[in-house]
């Protein structure tokens, strides 16, 4: 009888488009050979064209969801991207503690959507770091959100995730993964920090609009499902990109 594939718990909110969040994780974490469960944190109204809305999610149903999850069979890793709010983050992380979480928990602080809503005031995002981070092994913002956790500090992208680093007190070996999609170069170039080393990673910009939004979910998603089969960080964020590139030329 063949293992059961590893199991990556993603948490996040719900596009009716399927375009990003928790539809566009499920399908690149299929495409990595890994299997999901799946955790609603917001039902959003939104399309590629506007933001409306969302609902959030009650904790209470969100607590009773990780358990019957454990209950079944833990997951290797966990990818959070949506957390609308405060409630919510302090039950997942009281969960996490019981549970003595030791695996990859990555971040994506999805604090603007695609189409341009905000979803949540940047107080609530110092309270969630400050109450997720002790669990926590990565945080991958994208630019507009690297400006908006720092009170819209200007800087290179270089200097923003070394600024990223030191102000939200992230300790070796957490990493930072400054997502640069959102800048307008020919070359897109997304930032590697651990406490240590400091590694760019570029490639040719691609435009295509009609099927841009939900590639950060993608990417960190796909980061996940390579760090749950073993691979180094660098390699990892590498096989990420390539599978970003690969959707963005073939869609």
């Amino acid at each position: 009888m063949r293992p059961p594939r590893p199991r990556l718990l993603i948490l996040g909110g719900l596009d009716p488009g399927g375009e990003a969040g928790v539809v566009a994780d499920i399908k690149a974490a299929a495409a990595c050979g890994v299997a999901t469960s799946c955790i609603i944190t917001a039902n959003t109204l939104q399309n590629r064209h506007r933001y409306l809305s969302h609902e959030t999610v009650s904790a209470a149903m969100i607590e009773a969801q990780l358990r019957v999850l454990w209950e079944e069979r833990p997951p290797a890793a966990i990818k959070l991207g949506m957390m609308p709010s405060l409630e919510q983050a302090l039950v997942l992380a009281t969960f996490l503690k019981t549970v003595s979480w030791q695996g990859p928990f990555i971040w994506d602080p999805v604090l603007v959507s695609s189409s341009g809503g905000a979803l949540f005031p940047m107080i609530d995002f110092a309270a969630i770091w400050q109450s997720l981070s002790p669990h926590l092994t990565g945080l991958t913002p994208n630019l507009p959100e690297a400006h908006r956790i720092l009170g819209e500090r200007e800087g290179t992208p270089e200097a923003l995730v070394l600024d990223l680093y030191r102000q939200l007190q992230v300790t070796p070996p957490v990493f930072i993964l400054l997502k640069g999609g959102h800048g307008e170069a020919d070359t897109v170039v997304d930032w590697l920090y651990d406490g240590t080393t400091l590694q760019p990673f570029s490639h040719p910009r691609i435009n295509r609009p009609q099927v841009s939004r939900g590639t950060g979910c993608r990417l960190v998603t796909t980061l996940a499902a390579s760090l749950i089969q073993s691979m180094t960080l660098a390699d990892a964020v590498q096989t990420a990109r390539h599978f970003v590139l690969a959707y963005l030329r073939e869609e």
